[in-house]
C-alpha cells in the first residue's frame, strides 16, 4: 500500500523511464488483423502526436519495429 501511495504522489515524469519495446512488424499486423502499412501509419501518427518515438529496422526475417514511450508532456 505504501508503494502505491508513493507512486500516486510522485512526479509522473519521474516514473516513466522511456521504456522501449521491439517487435516483428508482420506478426504484429497479423495479430491485429490489419496490414503492416496500417500498423506503421498508426505508429507514425502516435509519433507525430508526441506520444512515442519509433523506428523500423530491417532484418533478414522481416522488419522489426522499435517503439519508445515518451514521458507525458507537462
Amino acid at each position: 500500500m505504501a508503494g502505491l501511495l508513493v507512486d500516486l504522489a510522485a512526479d509522473p515524469r519521474a516514473l516513466f523511464a522511456e521504456p522501449t519495446v521491439v517487435f516483428p512488424l508482420s506478426p504484429a499486423a497479423r495479430a491485429l488483423r490489419v496490414s503492416p502499412v496500417i500498423v506503421r501509419t498508426a505508429l507514425h501518427r502516435l509519433a507525430e502526436a508526441g506520444l512515442i518515438r519509433f523506428r523500423a529496422e530491417d532484418h533478414p526475417d522481416g522488419s522489426r519495429i522499435a517503439v519508445t514511450l515518451l514521458p507525458p508532456a507537462s
